[in-house]
């Protein structure tokens, strides 16, 4: 059968993958017998002498009739209380899987620059928290202030300062904590400063167990891990801190297999990550609630994004982009516009289950995939940006100050921002 040959023999260096529907993939495309147009699925035999040929995939979405023409629904609203609420996703079920049929997030679009950020900077660090995007640390110089983006834009320093300057932090937050971990103090010194933010954004100064740089935060159950990366220029770690969000107890459960810097994205019922080993060799790990974990050796790997039940991965020295589901099942996405030469280049950023994915210091050329990964390319950024800080705060992704031409020095302050129409 398609699904032992799969088995035996699946490799996503070659193109072929399985759908969520267990229909086979080949480079996105699906695969059906010469002639046909009913999709090949796991179960299906392969027989001698078969010729095969690939389909683009149908249009995903909600269609009402319209005078006996069927109209894409942009929108959906329900009442709740007396009050129209929209509808951000829905979801039916097929074969006992919620399958997602409509996302109401609306198309992205650029919707210009804000006021300069406070400082001239680069390696801000951002992170949403309690309704605001907090922007910490950064260089030229060094500094523990921190600011924060409200939903309607606003910009203010907030009370609580970083332990100690430093930049190219690390942060998650989950419903009660913001943690901000590790980073530089410069380019050779990297720090093990932790400090944790409360829901008032009272802040408590903590450690982790090394200093680390490049390396991962993911959150799984109730707990948030800091994973692997550099402990100064030349060294790396397989150290695994493990914080309970509760108790704020650090415990270190079980380390890595091998030293390395690491990317992590957080899933519903797990954590992946992807860990630099060597030229052509990653370890990506999946780790459930219990912390036990799984991996399996790739020839990809790179730096990660969350895209609805996906943890995606845009893969170094390509243009190669690789999802990762619950199941530790990979699946390839339509091939990236850009080459991820060195993957922190090229700026992302989450906005309403879209991914967006700039060029980096290469062009203004901005692109978005969303979660059933469809991709297209949006209205061009104002400027090339590197090294920035991104997130999101109320319905609007933001990219702050950074890195603006190909020198690794011409710090720049400016701000834009991308909404959803």
């Amino acid at each position: 059968s398609w699904g032992g040959c799969m088995e035996l023999t699946q490799n996503i260096t070659t193109g072929f993958s399985v759908s969520e529907d267990n229909c086979i993939l080949y480079k996105t495309k699906f695969l059906v017998k010469e002639g046909s147009t009913e999709y090949i699925t796991t179960s299906d035999y392969v027989y001698f002498g078969d010729r095969y040929q690939t389909v683009e995939p149908m249009k995903h979405g909600a269609y009402i009739g319209v005078s006996g023409v069927a109209r894409k629904v942009k929108k959906i609203y329900v009442g709740v209380n007396g009050a129209a609420r929209k509808v951000k996703k829905a979801y039916i079920g097929v074969g006992g899987v919620a399958r997602l049929c409509f996302s109401g997030g609306g198309e992205v679009v650029y919707s210009g620059e804000l006021t300069p950020y406070p400082k001239t900077t680069s390696y801000v660090s951002a992170v949403n928290f309690n309704k605001k995007l907090l922007c910490v640390g950064g260089v030229s110089p060094l500094n523990t202030v921190i600011y924060g983006y409200s939903n309607s834009l606003t910009l203010e320093e907030m009370i609580p300062k970083l332990s100690v300057e430093r930049y190219k932090t690390i942060n998650i937050s989950t419903e009660n904590h913001c943690f901000i971990s590790g980073g530089n103090r410069s380019g050779s010194i990297m720090s093990n400063a932790l400090d944790v933010l409360d829901v008032s954004f009272v802040a408590t100064a903590s450690e982790l167990s090394t200093a680390k740089s490049d390396h991962a935060a993911v959150r799984v159950g109730n707990y948030v891990l800091f994973c692997g990366g550099y402990i100064n220029s030349s060294k790396m770690t397989n150290t695994i801190d493990c914080f309970d969000d509760s108790s704020l107890v650090r415990t270190n459960p079980f380390t890595l297999n091998t030293a390395g810097a690491c990317f992590g994205a957080s899933l519903e019922e797990c954590a992946i990550l992807s860990e630099w080993i060597s030229s052509g060799v990653y370890h990506c790990y999946r780790i459930d609630s219990s912390l036990t974990h799984t991996f399996q050796t790739l020839d990809k790997g790179g730096a990660m994004n969350t895209l609805g039940r996906y943890a995606v991965i845009r893969c170094n020295n390509s243009n190669t982009i690789i999802a990762v589901d619950s199941s530790f099942t990979l699946l390839n996405m339509p091939e990236s516009s850009f080459t991820f030469s060195n993957t922190r280049n090229n700026v992302t950023n989450v906005l309403e289950g879209n991914l967006m994915i700039t060029n980096g210091q290469v062009s203004t050329s901005v692109e978005s995939y969303d979660e059933l990964f469809t991709k297209k390319m949006l209205q061009d950024a104002p400027y090339t940006k590197n090294r920035c800080a991104t997130g999101v705060v109320g319905d609007y992704a933001l990219f702050i100050a950074g890195i603006s031409t190909t020198s690794s020095s011409s710090y720049t302050n400016t701000v834009f921002h991308y909404g959803i129409l």
